[in-house]
């Protein structure tokens, strides 16, 4: 049918928001415009969305046999012993959101129910304890003369990441597990660590701990084939940034759950199989996932919809345009 919005121009707008304000521009996406202007441009007729970015930052673990996070409960205990909430805002300077999954948040995949442990460091311990570790003299565990010790690789380009690395490491500490931050260059990253047998930069000694950024498209299947079988590295497919499933991660579950959800239309269907894969991945632990950067996005109050308000809580809220409309000012 005919679209409900006529037409739409692209304009030249002041980064300010003052275009907003006085009419002139109804939608600034991705605008930067400040606490102060946020907290007041209700009042103007402006509304301000805080949206997650389409991507997030997470800490993998490689899981393949002899690597020290192999064991499911001691990815569970380093779970225990983060403050993510706190730890995102610190890292972030407020610009985050602590996220749970590989799914963009608020999508129609996204699931809600996702448990979101809070910090318990004598959780943690039992948890290690419980899979045989000692502690030792200098307040770190230790298991058959190995301690629980690993390297965070990091970007050492990105602050935020470096800062949340150090916070992992600290905090860490009071789990007994003797963790560092190794900021990195991206070409020892892209060139040596994402490329199979993923050792740490410059040595042969394969990596345990990276923190990094994943992009994301809104089909979930972007943010959850990364843990499929089928994508593991190897010597014949060596490359992590194509065959994603670097860290050696493997679950028939979950196999199972997205062949699934790639094989039907049902979207009710396909939320149901792709939550169940969120559970289970929150089970296993394989990434533990920390945040997804935050976009604001303004718009003036008089955008709505053919059928009513504008949902700003949803990403991609303006999927649609021709179905936007502007309602005429009260006489």
């Amino acid at each position: 049918g005919r679209a409900a919005t006529r037409f739409i121009d692209f304009v030249p707008t002041n980064p300010d928001g003052s275009d907003l304000l006085n009419g002139t521009v109804d939608i600034f996406q991705l605008a930067d415009l400040g606490a102060a202007y946020n907290a007041t441009a209700a009042l103007h007729g402006v509304r301000v969305a805080a949206l997650p970015d389409m991507g997030f930052y997470a800490l993998a673990f490689n899981v393949r046999p002899g690597r020290v996070f192999t064991e499911r409960d001691l990815r569970l205990a380093l779970q225990l012993c983060v403050d993510l909430e706190r730890d995102v805002d610190a890292a972030s300077g407020g610009t985050g959101s602590p996220v749970y999954g590989g799914v963009l948040p608020g999508s129609w995949a996204d699931d809600p129910t996702l448990p979101k442990p809070v910090r318990d460091t004598a959780a943690a311990r039992k948890l290690v304890e419980g899979a045989g570790w000692q502690l030792g003299t200098d307040g770190i565990y230790a298991k058959d003369g190995v301690r629980l010790g690993a390297d965070i690789v990091v970007r050492a380009d990105r602050a935020e990441r470096v800062k949340m690395a150090d916070l992992i490491a600290l905090q860490a500490r009071d789990c007994g597990m003797d963790l560092r931050t190794r900021p990195t260059e991206l070409d020892d990253i892209l060139g040596g660590l994402l490329q199979y047998p993923h050792n740490l930069p410059g040595t042969a000694t394969p990596f345990d701990l990276y923190l990094g950024g994943w992009s994301l498209a809104p089909d979930p299947a972007d943010g959850l084939t990364l843990y499929a079988s089928s994508n593991i590295t190897d010597a014949k497919h060596s490359d992590g940034t194509t065959y994603a499933n670097f860290i050696g991660f493997t679950d028939p579950d979950v196999d199972r759950l997205l062949e699934a959800a790639s094989s039907t239309y049902d979207q009710a269907e396909r939320t149901r199989l792709y939550r169940d894969v969120q559970q289970e991945l929150a089970a296993q632990l394989p990434v533990l996932y920390l945040w997804a950067s935050n976009s604001h996005d303004a718009v003036r109050s008089a955008v709505a919809t053919v059928d009513g308000p504008l949902d700003l809580e949803v990403p991609n809220w303006a999927w649609q345009p021709e179905r936007l409309v502007v309602q005429a000012a009260s006489p």
